[in-house]
């Protein structure tokens, strides 16, 4: 009798320690919690054979073709956005395939940054209407290979797009330091196997700050990165060019260290840094590449490492006709 007296009343303090817990988690404010692998969502934006368009982490098809532009965006929850806690977001860097047995990814652009997942009509942003520097836009339309191909290899100029709700990150990022970096953060080679492009938190505050007046990012407990990687052209970078460079072994990609692509990550091309001639994107097989989105800590630790979904790739084809001229 006893025993069963002792087994009651030992149930009945474990359920008011319960309900103590219970009120304490309530009473005290959650902390920020770091994001880790499973707060990181890296999206590609695939086209399928009807040139519908749609956010993905699989294969994104086979409608790219070199000189064309992949759209990404990568979701990042459960921010903390402490300078001082060891855990807080410092920056994100993307990882991108560069060179294996030819070139893949060669420039990156509409680096931008919003708090709200791009739904599937929104895969490339169209041109603001500012005339004076880069301003918010809508999407592109699709639906048609016209209209695709028009999206895929929009040229950006004069000014970079980027969409209503996010805010051009490009404008605060230091070029020379932060584009087409090699992994070590130095110059690196033209036969890196990866190359890596980053934004620092501060940056991201920063062009939120100028976009919305008034407005924190700090506020909203997750953010979404857009960025555009560019897919290598052959007949590009395959060919030995004198556009202006020292005659050497500079390939056409030279011109890349004009503008606007110079700072796409196109200033590292000069002759330095180009020491032979590659094939291009449509050469990796399948969807083989390795490009990553890496979640980087205040105390300098990967909090978070997703791979990004890549295209099959088409080498672009053309074809020259003339006359012959007799008399």
């Amino acid at each position: 009798m006893n025993s069963i007296r002792y087994a009651k009343k030992k149930k009945s303090f474990l359920a008011k320690l319960l309900v103590v817990l219970m009120i304490f988690s309530i009473c005290i404010p959650s902390m920020p919690v770091h994001a880790g692998v499973n707060d990181v969502t890296a999206y590609g934006f695939g086209i399928d054979a009807k040139y519908q368009g749609k956010w993905t982490t699989g294969n994104l098809g086979k409608t790219y073709e070199e000189g064309e532009w992949v759209a990404f965006q990568t979701e990042i929850r459960n921010i903390n956005w402490s300078d001082t806690d060891p855990n807080g977001l410092n920056r994100i860097g993307v990882e991108f395939d560069f060179y294996d047995i030819g070139r893949y990814f060669d420039l990156v652009r509409n680096v931008s940054v919003g708090i709200e997942l791009l739904p599937d009509t929104h895969g490339f942003p169209a041109a603001g209407t500012s005339m004076i520097g880069p301003s918010p836009g809508g999407a592109m339309p699709l639906g048609n290979k016209a209209d695709v191909n028009v999206a895929q290899r929009d040229p950006n100029n004069p000014y970079e797009h980027y969409f209503d709700g996010f805010a051009l990150i490009n404008k605060t990022i230091n070029i020379t330091s932060q584009m087409n970096r090699a992994m070590d953060n130095t110059i690196g080679t033209d036969t890196d196997a990866t190359r890596k492009f980053c934004v620092t938190v501060q940056q991201i505050r920063d062009a939120y700050a100028a976009e919305f007046p008034g407005q924190d990012i700090t506020d909203s407990s997750k953010i979404v990165l857009y960025f555009q990687l560019h897919l290598s052209r052959t007949w590009l970078w395959n060919n030995e060019s004198d556009f202006g460079a020292p005659i050497g072994n500079e390939t056409l990609a030279y011109v890349y260290t004009q503008q606007p692509t110079d700072k796409w990550g196109g200033y590292i091309y000069d002759e330095v840094f180009l020491t032979q001639t590659m094939l291009g994107s449509s050469v990796y097989p399948g969807s083989s590449g390795h490009s990553y989105v890496h979640v980087i800590t205040n105390d300098d630790q990967e909090a978070g490492k997703k791979t990004i979904p890549i295209p099959n790739v088409e080498e672009t084809t053309g074809s020259i006709s003339g006359y012959k001229y007799t008399d």
